[in-house]
């Protein structure tokens, strides 16, 4: 029997929450965490016995008592930790408890662990409890909304109202700035509305946690139209909203967030924005996801964020640094068999592109031998096969678009043109997205082609 964090326990992070605490922030109010344990089968099968994710929202100024339950388990050994000792804080502590202080909003949770030691029967080991908390202002419009808050049932954020209409099914968001983050206990005004289509308009800047998907309820969700004015993506924004088959992403989206499009397990089609940087744990994880363009600046793929979809190859920009834990595992069906990078070598995670219940299916990895990190981690396998953290390996030249010279991964641009005279000044080696007139040769011609091109007559 072991222990592993509940954030990385998909089947209960997904389904299960369970109760046990006040959503209304009080003085002294308590809560009772509860741990998740693993049974490790023949199979090394996952199997949750208790416990769930959880989470708590709290006003700023106010204080809660976390209580384990099971402290007879905890031996000599334990501490509490906050991931961000400035917004919540720890005090008290003892095996059991500990309270937590609500100092500052908090755009997203900020972490609380217990640490500690306990015995099973096969002797004596480790363990973590995690627990993630809101802090959100007495205004409402803080990091998060907690059941029973002072939220007006006619806004949608601080400057934002909505608007149902029955005869086209319609859900509209509109007004500015940010809208209300909501949680899996909290139902949002517009709930019981039967809509279909939601239309974000210009203004917003954020979809709230939870704002159109909830835990118990599937929602009906055909269509989503959103704004340029978006940079960000809630937790679990569209969770569960099964008849949503494509959506397209506006660029200035930098963060999709944790669970964001989560088993929308009818969702195949996703432009994702050109402006996009991270994308968080299992943001489209059970969505079936034939193809994906990673844009040029995504830099981080979070855990599970595109596991049991039905993607076969990936290809990633050189700006992407790290993969986390099974980013792209999936489990039964399609299979990964082959992604490529663009760049140098990123930090990755468990089984990120292992596909198989028996995770027996690894893709092949195709790097860019000039790109670095990738030799010094290269080696022979006993069967004297070349492999990269047990990914079998083989060299590729890169994907190139016509005229992009300089890898960005978008459209030529001025830079690309000043890449193009150092090619024909020959300061810089001839690469084949310079052929621009197809005639095999880098010549003068490809030069006013590329002129042609930024002057907008190509």
């Amino acid at each position: 029997m072991r222990r592993i964090l509940i954030s990385v326990i998909t089947a209960v992070f997904l389904a299960v929450t369970l109760g046990g605490f006040s959503m209304m922030p009080e003085n002294n109010a308590a809560t009772e965490i509860y741990d998740v344990w693993i049974e490790n089968g023949a199979d090394n099968i996952e199997v949750p016995l208790d416990g769930a994710y959880q989470s708590v929202n709290m006003q700023v100024g106010t204080q809660q008592t976390l209580t384990h339950k099971k402290p007879e388990l905890i031996k000599t050994d334990y501490a509490w930790g906050s991931s961000d000792s400035s917004s919540v804080k720890i005090t008290d502590e003892t095996a059991d408890s500990c309270i937590v202080h609500a100092l500052k909003v908090t755009t997203s949770y900020v972490t609380v662990k217990l640490y500690y030691n306990y015995m099973t029967p096969y002797g004596y080991g480790d363990g973590v409890v995690e627990f993630h908390v809101y802090v959100w202002d007495t205004s409402g419009g803080g990091g998060g909304s907690g059941g029973g808050t002072t939220h007006d049932p006619d806004k949608a954020g601080p400057n934002a109202t909505w608007e149902f209409d029955e005869a086209t099914k319609t859900l509209t968001i509109k007004g500015e700035g940010t809208m209300y983050n909501y949680d899996q206990k909290e139902k949002t005004p517009w709930y019981d509305k039967p809509y279909e289509n939601v239309v974000v308009e210009e203004g917003i800047t954020t979809v709230g946690n939870f704002a159109f998907g909830q835990v118990f309820k599937i929602q009906k969700v055909k269509n989503v139209t959103l704004p340029s004015s978006l940079t960000k993506i809630g937790e679990r924004a569209f969770y569960q909203c099964t008849s949503l088959e494509s959506i397209s992403l506006p660029d200035n989206i930098t963060v999709i967030a944790t669970g964001a499009f989560l088993s929308c397990n009818s969702l195949s089609s996703v432009k994702l924005p050109a402006n996009l940087e991270s994308v968080k744990d299992f943001s489209f994880q059970n969505c079936p996801i034939t193809s994906i363009e990673l844009p040029g600046k995504l830099a981080e793929i979070c855990d599970g964020a595109f596991m049991n979809s039905k993607l076969t190859e990936v290809y990633f920009p050189k700006s992407v640094r790290t993969i986390g834990a099974r980013a792209f595992h999936i489990e039964s069906g399609t299979v990964v068999t082959d992604v490529y990078f663009e760049g140098d070598a990123p930090i990755i995670g468990d089984f990120c592109f292992v596909s198989g219940f028996s995770l027996d299916e690894w893709a092949t990895v195709h790097y860019i031998p000039t790109t670095k990190g990738w030799s010094n981690e290269i080696q022979y396998s006993a069967a004297g096969v070349l492999n990269w953290h047990g990914y079998p390996v083989v060299e590729w030249e890169g994907r190139f678009l016509l005229g992009d010279l300089n890898t960005s991964g978008g459209d030529p641009d001025v830079l690309d043109g000043v890449v193009m005279q150092r090619i024909l000044a020959g300061l810089e080696p001839e690469i084949p997205a310079a052929d621009l007139n197809g005639s095999g040769d880098i010549t003068v011609a490809d030069g006013v082609v590329m002129q042609r091109i930024l002057a907008g007559l190509e």
